[in-house]
């Protein structure tokens, strides 16, 4: 009999420290299903992005779009994309469009020959655009316009040139460019050296 209430008491215990786990767990915005299946909306979106940045260079002898006048990055790309892929599910519902997208282009690709980026892997393309960065050309000019939806806390989606995306997430006390870093990606853009005639 001692046998079987030490069993149940074990038992209750365990469940217990899972409650509190679970708890924990969540508290510390880890993704849920909801969650997860943003972020994933989020990422196939920077990928037709990405896709349809390509199609625009074979279109235009592989030179990326020059810095737009008074209209967002993504007006340029509509030809090639459909409406709802300019909205990011983790910032909101709905509210993203070809003139206000809700993700952001590496300002510094205006005008390269994409032939010339010598690391296609490591140049950003697109990320998640921070709500302050939302206006003008919608570009991602500095480390500043990165954005973090809210659903994600510490980390941020981002597509490289190469058109692999991925969520990246800080770790504790790292800041969102530190953490680019670390998974090698950056908003600079290296160039092969212009050879004279």
């Amino acid at each position: 009999m001692r046998i079987v209430g030490a069993i149940i008491a074990i038992a209750i215990i365990l469940g217990g420290v899972f409650v509190v786990l679970h708890m924990f767990a969540g508290a510390l915005g880890q993704v849920t299903p909801k969650r997860n299946e943003s972020v994933q909306t989020c990422l196939g979106h920077q990928r037709q992005l990405a896709q349809a940045v390509q199609m625009y260079l074979q279109d235009h002898n592989r030179a990326f779009f020059p810095e737009p006048d008074s209209c967002a990055w993504t007006v340029l790309l509509a030809p090639y994309l459909s409406p709802g892929v300019y909205d990011c599910p983790a910032f909101t519902d709905g509210t993203g469009t070809a003139a206000a997208p809700e993700y952001g282009v590496n300002a510094a690709l205006y005008g390269v020959v994409e032939t010339r980026v010598l690391d296609p892997a490591a140049t950003l393309l697109t990320a998640d655009l921070a709500k302050k960065a939302m206006r003008g050309t919608y570009a991602l000019a500095s480390d500043a316009d990165l954005g973090q939806p809210h659903v994600l806390k510490r980390a941020v989606n981002v597509c490289a040139l190469d058109g692999h995306a991925e969520t990246v997430i800080q770790q504790a006390k790292e800041t969102l460019p530190d953490a680019l870093t670390r998974v090698g990606i950056t908003l600079t853009v290296k160039q092969a050296p212009t050879l004279l005639p």
